[in-house]
């Protein structure tokens, strides 16, 4: 079946109101935590960038300007760099990590919260479709994979956004998905918010805190994979490991033949970019001497 015949089929299930939904393929990875991610078929995949090209800009009129995910010209980098002026600035952060989030985000919430900024029936409809499609347990999760289920987490924290910047009145807050970090230049304001925080997480959004930590800055801010210090940026143990593992791979994929030197280079640079806002010349200078690369540090770390 060509594009054309796939696209009228997509656009028949639409008008019929009876699109396949769900149809997923499971598999697990570890990243480093285990996690299932479900692969949508490719009509489906279709379907939810065609979703999110219409409701994509009305969720992101309701995000603040501090949350990072889901955003153009936005992004981990973006956030990181927010995070370490603030970590800078200030002598205390609260560090908020919440429980298996895309597996606890409620199905009732997450459909008020979406009818609250889409009046279009029709696709409403179809949304409670595709958040009905999955779930962990009765009336909870969405699918790790979809483009549909990365920006329903992002929005269904922009009323905890608001509440910590409009209520509480925080001056420095940094969010990206659910990684969220607060700054202030006293404990004690930190510390007089953390309740009425999980509070609000618990009792409005009905999702488990799994810690809510106040500590120093001079002891660093772990956050997106870096620990962030008041005069450099380092990259965090895990996602070294995580790096190295990718190396690995791609290495013994060139060495196999499956891949070639050029989609090797292209692959090794995209993971070197992500280090370009850190210190880590002499880590990124140890993997390229181990793996033989035709690369050169260059720009991409400090």
């Amino acid at each position: 079946m060509n594009l054309h015949e796939n696209l009228t089929k997509l656009q028949r299930s639409l008008e019929e109101g009876n699109p396949v939904v769900g149809d997923y393929h499971y598999f697990t990875i570890h990243d480093p935590k285990e996690r299932t991610i479900c692969a949508a078929p490719f009509a489906e995949r279709v379907l939810h960038h065609a979703i999110m090209l219409v409701l994509g800009k009305r969720l992101e009129q309701h995000l603040i300007h501090y949350t990072y995910a889901c955003k153009v010209e936005k992004g981990t980098e973006s956030a990181v760099l927010k995070a370490f002026a603030n970590t800078r600035a200030s002598t205390w952060f609260l560090k908020l990590d919440m429980r298996k989030y895309f597996d606890s985000i409620d199905h009732d919430v997450l459909r008020r919260k979406i009818r609250e900024v889409c009046k279009d029936r029709d696709l409403v409809r179809l949304l409670d479709r595709i958040i009905d499609s999955y779930s962990t347990s009765k009336g909870k999760g969405i699918p790790i994979g979809n483009l549909t289920s990365q920006h329903f987490a992002n929005f269904y924290l922009s009323s905890f956004d608001h509440h910590v910047k409009e209520v509480l009145r925080i001056k420095r807050y940094v969010r990206y998905m659910d990684d969220c970090v607060l700054w202030a230049s006293t404990k004690e304001e930190l510390i007089s918010c953390r309740s009425a925080l999980v509070h609000y997480l618990e009792s409005e959004l009905k999702l488990g805190v799994k810690y809510a930590v106040v500590n120093k800055t001079e002891s660093g801010v772990p956050f997106l994979g870096f620990l962030l210090k008041s005069d450099r940026i380092l990259v965090l143990r895990s996602k070294r490991n995580r790096l190295k593992h990718t190396w690995k791979n791609l290495y013994w994929q060139l060495r196999t033949d499956r891949i070639d030197q050029r989609i090797f280079s292209d692959r090794i640079t995209a993971t070197l970019s992500h280090l370009r806002i850190a210190h880590s010349r002499t880590f990124v200078y140890n993997l390229l001497q181990r793996y033989d690369s035709r690369l050169e540090p260059g720009p991409s770390g400090r």
